[in-house]
């Protein structure tokens, strides 16, 4: 369940599964339609769960008391030492069931639910937009319909728990099934769509779509948690000598060697990408313009040193910056494309940084 501090690292797809938060109390007491005036009595919720922190802020007069676990929250109600117990609709409805069926009752229900959705973390994009896809996939009113059917319950004395209980297995044993299928659909199908879509055909980095898919990403995560984002630009440097001298043929056979060596020598939380033609861009999250200017260093120095199939000698220009707070993307690429401009004016095979 979403709340602001999970927030602050991960991202939440929309909720799959909304179950209602009731009042557990022993059969004795009326039902309760309005939750919030009870004020002057005791109730139990479970310790670190998220609906405890909602009903704290939404009930502030409430006097919430916190347990371990459901089972010690109803035991709690049933020798009296608190009123009630709250948790979802389908616990409460197990343990009555299981546990104490003419001794507890579900005396009330809430406004608020239990929205689960699947928390993905904030540096992962892709398979954030992959679960969120898997969850608009269902269709509304199907899914509506679904929790409709086997969710609704009486509130009374004559609750039918038995039967309640087993549709609810019921549907927790389909929606199990149901996301299962469609993940297995959905990781089959998105595998070359993926590849087709974000990637590079020549060399299987990344292409110039999806780097500017993940430069957004990065410069709202920059603008939001104010850490440090810097870019490489690297240009091949005399690349049609290459394409004239040996053919357009091994001129791609030099891509790719060149962005395999790339790739080798960055760290797996950065980004590289095919920028076009003989550039190639490089996102680093969490890096500062005097990083980000080794990293490029050192990349010159191989690439310059490296023996690659059919040439013994090859050299890169590069242009480094650093992202200012507030600043667009299309000023970003303009300072790191003026400094890559730069190093081939002053006679290639350089950095430039542009602060």
């Amino acid at each position: 369940m979403a709340i602001p501090e999970r927030r602050t690292y991960m991202n939440f797809t929309k909720p799959y599964l909304q179950i209602p938060l009731v009042l557990v109390t022993r059969p004795n007491e009326l039902f309760f339609s309005d939750i919030g005036s009870i004020n002057d009595k005791k109730i139990a919720v479970i310790k670190g769960y998220a609906y405890g922190e909602i009903l704290r802020v939404k009930y502030p007069r409430m006097q919430l008391v916190e347990v371990s676990n459901a089972k010690e929250g109803m035991k709690k109600v049933l020798y009296g030492e608190i009123f009630g117990f709250i948790d979802t609709l389908a616990t409460s409805a197990y343990q009555i069931q299981k546990n104490y069926t003419t001794q507890l009752k579900i005396a009330g229900k809430f406004d608020e639910h239990w929205d689960l959705g699947i928390g993905v973390r904030n540096d992962e994009p892709l398979l954030f937009s992959i679960f969120e896809k898997a969850i608009e996939s269902i269709d509304k009113l199907e899914h509506q319909k679904i929790l409709n059917k086997w969710i609704a319950l009486n509130y009374a004395d004559n609750y039918r728990y038995k039967e309640f209980f087993w549709k609810l297995v019921a549907l927790v044993i389909f929606l199990g099934l149901l996301i299962a299928y469609r993940q297995y659909a959905l990781n089959k199908y998105n595998k070359k769509l993926e590849i087709l879509s974000s990637t590079d055909k020549l060399t299987g980095v990344y292409n110039r779509l999806k780097l500017d898919e993940i430069m957004v990403y990065e410069l709202q995560k920059f603008n939001r948690y104010k850490q440090p984002l810097s870019i490489i630009l690297l240009d091949i440097d005399n690349f049609k000598l290459i394409n004239d001298t040996y053919g357009h043929h091994k001129g791609d056979i030099f891509l790719q060697e060149l962005s395999y060596l790339i790739q080798q020598n960055i760290r797996n939380t950065d980004c590289l990408g095919r920028w076009g033609g003989e550039e190639f861009l490089i996102i680093l999250p969490h890096t500062d313009i005097e990083d980000a200017h080794k990293v490029a260093q050192n990349l010159q120095k191989l690439i310059c040193e490296h023996q690659f199939s059919f040439i013994s000698k090859q050299s890169a220009s590069f242009g480094v910056v650093s992202v200012h707070l507030d600043e667009s993307i299309d000023t970003f690429f303009e300072r790191v494309d003026k400094a890559l401009y730069t190093s081939k004016k002053l006679g290639k095979n350089r950095v430039t940084i542009d602060l």
